[in-house]
């Protein structure tokens, strides 16, 4: 397997507050496998469940005791076109770009605690199914979130 990758890192201390941004990409060149010694090689990167692009962009903010922070994940075009050729159908459908906002914020009480509040896919963003037949779902739940926008409250404290 073949990977070019990014990854930059910045932080600016200013009079209102830290800001932090951080950003990685990734491109897998190839991911070729076989099922034996003599079957054909396949390059599955960029097919349906492996894209070949992947990306994160985080950024934060922190001053005194509160803080907010921004993240969006990337995950890549992906295509079918290689299941649908190898069983002579058309039910295998490309999946397009996918991107996930996640946005929280934070205060640091005088208690040793912290109350955090947040929204995870603050958009909604629908997961690709793998089929385009009516009433079926079936998401690669290990690349996309399946539960839609989320909302949570995280009390923390130390003691």
């Amino acid at each position: 397997m073949g990977t070019e990758a990014v990854h930059i890192a910045y932080n600016l201390e200013t009079g209102i507050g830290d800001f932090n941004f951080k950003f990685d990409l990734t491109h897998v060149l190839d991911f070729k496998e076989q099922a034996n010694a003599s079957a054909e090689m396949i390059d599955y990167a960029g097919l349906v469940t492996q894209p070949d692009w992947r990306g994160n962009l985080a950024t934060s903010w922190k001053y005194d005791d509160f803080s907010a922070a921004w993240t969006v994940v990337y995950i890549g075009s992906q295509s079918a076109d290689y299941y649908n050729k190898l069983e002579k159908t058309t039910r295998y459908v490309d999946y397009s770009d996918y991107f996930k906002h996640n946005i929280q914020f934070a205060y640091n009480h005088a208690y040793n605690g912290s109350i955090t509040v947040g929204v995870n896919n603050l958009f909604d963003a629908d997961a690709p199914n793998y089929y385009t037949y009516a009433d079926y779902r079936d998401v690669d739940v290990g690349l996309y979130d399946v539960l839609g926008r989320t909302y949570y409250l995280r009390i923390n404290q130390k003691f």
